[in-house]
């Protein structure tokens, strides 16, 4: 299993992953427009800033999803779990079927909807707390092109949740058919506009539905964005392919120490840290010119 996740995780992380993250420089265009970032230390600076800010504002939105992808699973999985727990002896008659089981598996059903109905408030929340109309486009295309390519690719090579979930061991099969269900109804809730489809719900959700443990989702999501800024950086000049290198290796302390510190935050507790960058994403639409949708 080790195997196969680490091979999954190179997979997310090739450049060639159609999701469309290189179409998006979070705000960095404005700022080499602007002359603020013409340099590898100015640019180096930006992705410091850039990286605390958006650990505080979108890395509690994956966690969030991911966790509610668990809950979702195991309440979908719960009558089944007692059927599977109950003993079974050829020398004992089976118990009359009781009349709460179908009470049972109504709470059950309104437990699972008022679930998915946590993940469309969460990605209006994140909807709300993002003001800026490319911010917001270029988040909701990221994260329908993820839904969409887990429909499309994983869907059928999903890993069942993992056991440090907190839930009880079942069959892929089982696993996957409930994954199919949540993907399947929010892609619908997304196309009824009950949802936009941001990519941090998106990516918490899928990450956890292809069997990822929460840590190595966060780390790898904190990762795609530090080298979609780097990319961007090199399409802008700002840096040469070797250079942008040297940028991306070390970036990995700034990341490292904001992806601890966020990590562990509620939803209550996201913030923007850095409001230089914050207006730089929000000044992309008076751009004259654009290479990149944010």
């Amino acid at each position: 299993m080790e195997g196969d996740d680490t091979w999954l995780l190179w997979q997310l992380v090739d450049s060639a992953l159609p999701t469309g993250g290189f179409v998006a420089s979070s705000g960095l265009e404005t700022a080499f427009q602007l002359g603020l970032v013409t340099t590898p230390i100015q640019l180096a600076a930006f992705i410091r800033d850039s990286v605390h800010t958006f650990a505080h504002s979108s890395l509690p939105f994956v966690t969030e999803a991911y966790k509610l992808t668990e809950q979702y699973h195991h309440r979908q999985q719960q009558p089944h779990q007692r059927i599977q727990e109950e003993p079974s002896s050829p020398t004992v008659q089976p118990p009359p079927v009781r009349s709460d089981s179908k009470a049972t598996s109504n709470r059950t059903k309104v437990a699972v909807s008022q679930l998915f109905s946590s993940f469309t408030d969460l990605d209006h929340l994140f909807h709300a707390s993002n003001s800026h109309a490319a911010v917001r486009r270029a988040s909701v295309a990221q994260g329908t092109s993820l839904l969409i390519l887990y429909m499309k690719s994983f869907r059928s090579r999903s890993s069942p949740p993992s056991k440090s979930a907190g839930t009880d061991s079942n069959t892929p099969a089982a696993a996957d058919a409930h994954d199919n269900d949540l993907a399947r109804d929010f892609k619908a809730a997304i196309r009824l506009d009950r949802a936009k489809g941001h990519f941090p719900v998106c990516f918490g959700m899928v990450a956890q539905m292809l069997g990822l443990s929460l840590d190595k989702s966060q780390h790898l999501f904190m990762f795609m964005f530090v080298r979609q800024i780097v990319s961007s950086a090199v399409r802008l000049n700002i840096v040469g392919p070797y250079q942008a290198q040297i940028v991306l290796a070390d970036a990995k302390t700034w990341t490292e120490s904001a992806t601890t510190v966020a990590r562990s935050l509620s939803i209550d507790q996201v913030a923007q840290t850095a409001p230089m960058v914050d207006m730089m994403q929000g000044a992309h639409e008076r751009l004259y010119s654009k290479v990149f949708n944010s």
